[in-house]
């Protein structure tokens, strides 16, 4: 019966057809669904009445965040969770259910990036981007809709961050160029002629007002330079006594009415720092300060030996002090303490975050001490050059 077998042998391969499609078909659902359950942003499929069918990690993720999880767990259609939760348009208006992207999609429209603002369960805003179509069977009857969305909160915050910026850097630069035009516009006067204590007056006023433009400045290119990781730092063996007496010097120019005293130990010990950066922590450390002391108060600088690897330098003022719910906060960019509890002080919320960048591109860490009413002490480590490196801190 040879032909028989032959011909069994060639019925074969068509009689494996069927299988090999069943498993095509398997890996390639396989496939969709790594990619469904991969996609950063979030997916949910809905049915013709609303009831979720299907979710990725992705928008699981941002559902646990915004719903309490008993809540999730109870089978509930995705309009009846939106009820959970506070959502509203850009411009703050509530948004009501009918106006919700899945709702709308099921309605037939297909929605096109719109933006909700929703409320996390711990009261922080989230900001999301959702992007709906309806599902349709062959006969064109809607059986259900999917809804991409996408956490742009990041994006949210950086233009807050961006307009923030300018707002600040417009202030900062329009108050001393003001009063630099003010000033040399009075001295150039045609028809007076000022005594040479009135110029003098006037041109060092000028010269205060250049350098806080300068200062504003060379914050905004550090401030730059720390978001793209090219800050850098030169230690060599310095003279932190002689450091600080520079930084000091420079705020008694700038502002007369304080008091401010410099304290170290007659020997101290030698510091591994980048003299330039170093001077710059304690110069914004210093003015941190007058700005949020009274006037005629004291503040110091000072420092002492930790251990013989690292030495603590410290910036203590009389201040209002630092609300303990915003002491994590006070070294980040463009932060300020509540206005409400001081005077208009003006400053682009650089420095300390800055201050914090320098020290630890040293290998030290930053960090503040304060009680509101109290005044704050704000501390910083470097690393010593040696524990025999002692120097005498009043020799030249």
């Amino acid at each position: 019966m040879p032909g028989t077998i032959a011909t069994r042998h060639r019925g074969w391969p068509r009689a494996r057809q069927p299988l090999l499609r069943v498993r095509r078909a398997e890996s390639a659902q396989e496939q969709l669904d790594l990619v469904f359950a991969s996609l950063g942003e979030g997916v949910v499929i809905v049915d013709a009445l609303g009831r979720i069918v299907r979710a990725n990690e992705a928008a699981k993720a941002i559902y646990r965040r915004i719903v309490p999880a008993e809540r999730l767990r109870a089978g509930l259609s995705a309009t009846q969770l939106a009820d959970l939760f506070v959502r509203h348009d850009v411009t703050g208006r509530r948004l009501g259910r009918h106006e919700l992207p899945i709702s709308r999609a099921l309605a037939g429209e297909t929605v096109c990036e719109q933006e909700l603002l929703v409320y996390t369960l711990d009261g922080q805003r989230l900001y999301i981007y959702t992007n709906a179509t309806p599902l349709r069977a062959a006969g064109g009857q809607i059986i259900g809709g999917v809804a991409v969305l996408r956490d742009i909160t990041a994006l949210k915050v950086a233009e807050q961050l961006k307009d923030e910026l300018v707002s600040i850097v417009s202030h900062e630069l329009k108050t001393p160029l003001a009063n630099i035009k003010g000033y040399t516009a009075t001295l150039l006067r045609q028809g007076i002629v000022w005594d040479a204590r009135t110029q003098r007056e006037f041109l060092e006023i000028v010269d205060e007002e250049s350098d806080k433009l300068v200062e504003l400045i060379d914050n905004l290119l550090d401030a730059s330079a720390i978001r793209s990781g090219a800050i850098r730092v030169r230690p060599e063996p310095v003279l932190l006594p002689r450091i600080a007496d520079r930084a000091a010097a420079r705020l008694r120019r700038r502002n007369p009415s304080h008091r401010i005293v410099v304290g170290f130990p007659q020997r101290f010990p030698t510091v591994l720092a980048d003299p330039r950066r170093i001077e710059q922590v304690l110069h914004n450390l210093l003015e941190n300060a007058t700005k949020y002391s009274s006037i005629g108060s004291e503040i110091s600088v000072w420092g002492r030996q930790e251990d013989e690897a690292r030495v603590l330098i410290g910036v203590t003022d009389q201040g209002i002090g630092i609300p303990p719910e915003q002491v994590e906060q006070v070294f980040e960019r463009f932060y300020q303490v509540d206005r409400t509890l001081t005077r208009n002080v003006s400053g682009s919320g650089l420095g300390l975050s800055i201050c914090r960048a320098i020290v630890e591109a040293h290998g030290g860490r930053i960090w503040v001490e304060s009680e509101p009413e109290r005044g704050s002490v704000f501390c910083f480590t470097l690393p010593a050059v040696s524990a025999q490196a002692d120097i005498d801190a009043g020799s030249e």
